[in-house]
């Protein structure tokens, strides 16, 4: 009898064909800005002398999306949203809200006087990005208990001589200017970005 070696060379095994597995792909997250807006003794806000507002990127976000991104926010901060915002579809959004004893400052008679004030903010949408216009003082209210005054821009974006007076005097008073410009740049972060999850 005889008996064979039958030798199979590896080459002739069937291997399995190669299984593609599709590329991780990492999306890039907008950066998040601070802004620093300041305000000035005309009672505007500045921010680096260059340009008075800002552009922000969102990678592919649309129009649309930001627009609706920014007016969840807004629902969320305001308790008529209706009511303090005007809107152009997906083009631009106008928040007129009011801050009530943002800042304190002392008075030419030496009274502790709280300020108040309502104020202007534009944002304007593309796709990928948002535009944050310099926001605006309409309107000042002082109060330092015994009287209120209010005191209101003309249609030129004067003031009338009593608001210049308060501006020079908050401006004279390092933590009521503090106190103003962090409220109006944290605002404007809260309108883009949403609230901090520990602020809800």
């Amino acid at each position: 009898m005889f008996s064979f070696l039958l030798v199979i060379p590896m080459s002739a095994q069937k291997r399995k064909p190669a299984v593609k597995r599709p590329l991780r792909t990492t999306v890039a997250r907008p950066t998040k800005i601070k802004f620093r807006y300041e305000l000035q003794s005309d009672g505007t806000f500045d921010k680096d002398g260059e340009t008075d507002y800002y552009v922000l990127n969102f990678g592919n976000k649309s129009a649309h999306q930001l627009y609706m991104d920014v007016l969840s926010h807004i629902a969320s901060m305001y308790k008529h949203p209706e009511y303090v915002t005007t809107k152009v579809a997906n083009r631009s959004i106008i928040v007129n809200g009011h801050k009530e004893h943002v800042a304190f400052y002392t008075d030419r008679d030496g009274y502790a006087t709280a300020v108040s004030y309502d104020y202007r903010i534009e944002l304007q949408f593309k796709n990928g990005k948002i535009r944050v216009n310099a926001p605006e003082i309409v309107e000042i209210q002082t109060d330092n208990g015994k009287w209120t005054e209010t005191y209101n821009y003309d249609e030129d974006r004067q003031y009338y001589l009593p608001p210049l007076l308060v501006a020079r005097y908050i401006l004279k008073e390092k933590d009521a200017t503090e106190e103003i410009n962090e409220h109006i740049n944290s605002l404007l972060y809260a309108l883009v970005y949403g609230m901090p999850s520990n602020e809800w």
